[in-house]
């Protein structure tokens, strides 16, 4: 088990760096190890649903848009359900389908517009040029998980996303670019290797927030 206390969490190691890319890996296969059954299981499940919502989209006709808005809601609670595994596994517990709940609705607004702005933010930069919307999209990556770790405004996530990454912005790139190379890697295994990269790639995402955020990391 990693322990490390929140002022230990945000001591830089070599380089300032507040965290390791190869430890983050570690932590990635150590909790795909010990929660792929479950991981896995929760994913296909969320496929599923998605996928019938798509399909009665396309059977009920006239209904299709109100399919069309439902499969909106469905997919912003299905994507804070993520974000509260990813914070339950650094707090040492277990994926489980309780996280994804209807009780979630209240943050749907918040969730939504964040989400939103974000795109847009990083659909910006890049029709200025390319650099601005690669700086962007990691100043604001983690707006969307502050909204249900701390409970923050579309504003305030934001804000709270680009000062969690200050000073961290180059290592976050190439642990972004290390981890497309190994989901490419799993890709490239027909597909199956994707089976593996993902859950690591979700978990490793999780060790990153939690040094960035100076959290302990169980």
């Amino acid at each position: 088990m990693v322990k490390k206390s929140g002022q230990e969490a945000a001591v830089q190691t070599s380089g300032g760096w507040k965290f390791s890319i190869a430890d983050s890996f570690s932590y990635g296969m150590k909790k795909t190890g010990e929660f792929f059954w479950p991981t896995i299981g929760l994913a296909v499940l969320c496929e599923a649903v998605v996928w019938l919502l798509c399909v009665l989209q396309v059977l009920t006709g006239i209904f299709g848009l109100i399919i069309c808005l439902f499969s909106i809601v469905v997919n912003v609670l299905i994507s804070i359900g993520w974000i509260k595994i990813l914070l339950a596994v650094l707090n040492g517990q277990k994926p489980a389908l309780k996280y994804f709940s209807w009780a979630d609705l209240k943050y749907f607004w918040t969730m939504l517009g964040t989400n939103i702005l974000y795109s847009l933010i990083i659909l910006g930069g890049y029709i200025l040029l390319v650099i601005p919307g690669l700086v962007w999209t990691i100043t604001y990556a983690f707006a969307p998980l502050l909204v249900i770790d701390k409970k923050l405004s579309v504003t305030q996530a934001l804000a709270a996303s680009r000062k969690l990454v200050s000073g961290q912005r180059w290592p976050v790139f190439l642990w972004s670019l290390a981890i497309g190379i190994f989901n490419l890697a799993g890709l490239l295994c027909l597909g199956l290797g994707l089976l593996f990269t993902l859950p690591v790639s979700f978990y490793a995402s999780a060790y990153l927030y939690g040094r960035l955020a100076g959290k302990t990391i169980n």
